[in-house]
C-alpha cells in the first residue's frame, strides 16, 4: 500500500516532505523524547533521501495518547502503522531507547521480502546480551531521576529544572524506560540486512566495547563507527552521523 501523498500522518514526522525520494531514512528517538530531536538533519540529507521521524504516542502532538509499556503490543503497532511507507529502499536509525525499537522493527523487516530495508542502524545502545546498565531507573523518584538525566546531558539542566515542563513528559520518560529495562527479556533476534553501530568514545553506559559486540547479531554484515562524545553525541556531530548515514544506505541498496 502506497502512502497517500501529502496526508498528514500522526506516527510521523517529515520535516521535508519528498514524495519521489529513491530511498527513505527511518528515525527513532531516545526515551521521552520525540522525533523533532532530529531536527537538522533533513538539511544535510541528499534531494533523493527523506527523513522520516517516528513519532510514538505520548509526545508531540500525539502527547495526550498513554505511551506504551508492553514491548509486543508496541512493535505490532509500529509495524502496522509504518508499513505504507515502506515501499522503497529505506534504513532505520535509533537512538539509546530508539535502537531498541529500530532493531526489533529491523529484524522483522529484514526477514520479509516485501520490505525495503537495507540497513539497520543502532546508537548508544547495549546489545540485547549485555543486559541494562541502569536498572530501576523508571522507579526513582521525580528528583533523582531528572538529576540523572541532567548528568547524561540528553537536556538542558535548567528544562530539567522546570516542573512544569517536565510533567508533561514524565510518563512517557518512565513508560519508555520500562521498556528498555525489559527489552534484554525478549527473545534474542538476528538481522540479515547490514547492521551498524554507532558509539560515543565517552559514553559510559553504551561503551564502545559493548557497541562492538552488535557483531554477533548480524548475518548481513557489520560497521561500527565511534564518535567523540558522550551518550548524546548525535547532538554534536549530526552532521557527520547523517553523512555516514546517508552513504551506508547507499551502498546497501546497490
Amino acid at each position: 500500500m502506497t502512502p497517500q501523498l501529502g496526508t498528514p500522518d500522526r506516527w510521523l514526522w517529515r520535516p521535508r516532505p519528498r514524495d519521489h525520494a529513491r530511498y527513505r531514512l527511518l528515525c527513532f528517538p531516545f526515551a521521552g523524547s520525540g522525533p523533532r530531536a532530529f531536527q537538522g538533519w533533513d538539511r544535510w540529507l541528499a534531494p533523493d533521501v527523506e527523513l522520516l521521524g517516528v513519532r510514538l504516542p505520548g509526545r508531540e502532538n500525539r502527547l495526550a495518547e498513554p505511551a506504551y509499556d508492553h514491548w509486543p503490543t508496541l512493535i505490532d503497532a509500529a509495524a502496522d502503522a509504518l508499513a505504507p511507507w515502506l515501499d522503497r529502499p529505506f534504513a532505520v536509525f535509533g537512538h539509546s531507547f530508539g535502537g531498541q525499537l529500530a532493531f526489533q522493527l529491523g529484524a522483522r523487516w529484514s526477514h520479509e521480502p516485501r520490505a525495503g530495508l537495507r540497513l539497520v542502524a543502532v546508537s548508544a545502545c547495549s546489545p540485547p546480551h549485555s543486559g541494562c546498565t541502569h536498572q530501576g531507573l523508571a522507579r526513582l523518584n521525580r528528583k533523582p531521576l531528572f538529576a540523572t538525566l541532567a548528568r547524561w546531558g540528553g537536556m538542558p539542566e535548567e528544562a530539567l529544572a522546570d516542573e512544569a515542563f517536565t510533567s508533561l513528559f514524565e510518563p512517557t520518560l518512565r513508560a519508555d524506560m520500562r521498556l528498555a529495562e525489559a527489552w534484554h527479556e525478549l527473545p534474542r533476534c538476528r538481522i540479515t540486512t547490514p547492521l551498524a553501530a554507532f558509539a560515543g568514545t565517552d559514553d559510559a553506559m553504551a561503551t564502545p566495547r559493548k557497541m562492538r559486540e552488535w557483531a554477533c547479531y548480524a548475518d548481513g554484515g557489520f560497521t561500527f563507527t565511534p564518535f567523540q562524545g558522550d551518550h548524546f553525541f548525535l547532538h554534536q556531530h549530526p552532521r557527520q552521523l547523517v553523512s555516514t548515514l546517508t552513504s551506508m544506505l547507499r551502498s546497501a541498496a546497490i
